[in-house]
């Protein structure tokens, strides 16, 4: 009986996984790889004997990857305890985080409904931004690297749904949230965020650090 195989819309070879189109292992690594590259150079650009802080071995690994031979000093950290330390010693420093598109859409919703700060920090570089929770898996299980142990949150499940019908529905639901955040953050200006009820009556809300 013939099995239907899925070839790798770059290559022709056999495919793996699917974003959008079949890609195989070597053209999905090229693909993330290069919308990493993508961000870092045109949102958060590292400049050259620029101090970055890392938290992790699979951010160091991908940021050398990207960065090739830039002249900067990389200082890793296993841990957030250990990173907090360094940033308080190092106050100019930049800190990379593996931080993806699906934790920065849950956050942004999340602190939007509670009526809190979605305010960014500047100072820290989300290095995964541009990629899901599933194709970052999905990438470090070809690379071999570590993923680091991050507790799940609730919203990635609904998110996942939400793709699975809508496929490039998280790209949106980040899109539109880049939108709104310059928005929101005059608003937070003045200390306080108001959050808008269905009738229409608006409530102050004290900003929580």
């Amino acid at each position: 009986m013939n099995t239907c195989v899925n070839t790798c819309i770059k290559c022709k070879r056999e495919a793996s996984f699917k974003i959008m189109e079949w890609y195989c292992d070597t053209c999905f690594c090229d693909v993330i790889e290069k919308r990493i590259r993508k961000y870092i150079r045109t949102e958060t650009p590292v400049e050259k004997n620029e101090h970055l802080l890392i938290l992790g071995e699979l951010c160091m690994s991908v940021l050398k990857a990207i960065l090739h031979d830039l002249p900067i000093t990389l200082s890793l950290f296993k841990t957030e305890k250990e990173l907090a330390a360094a940033q308080r010693l190092h106050i100019h420093a930049r800190v990379v985080l593996p931080w993806t598109m699906d934790r920065e859409i849950g956050t942004f919703l999340g602190n939007f409904f509670q009526g809190k700060s979605v305010c960014e920090d500047k100072r820290i570089i989300k290095l995964f931004m541009s990629v899901t929770e599933r194709e970052l898996n999905k990438y470090t299980e070809i690379r071999k690297l570590s993923y680091p142990s991050i507790a799940h949150d609730p919203v990635f499940d609904v998110l996942d749904a939400l793709e699975e019908k809508y496929p490039s529905s998280k790209y949106s639901l980040l899109k539109s949230a880049n939108a709104l955040r310059p928005f929101l953050e005059r608003g937070n200006s003045n200390g306080n965020i108001k959050d808008i009820t269905v009738d229409g009556h608006e409530h102050g809300h004290t900003i929580e650090y």
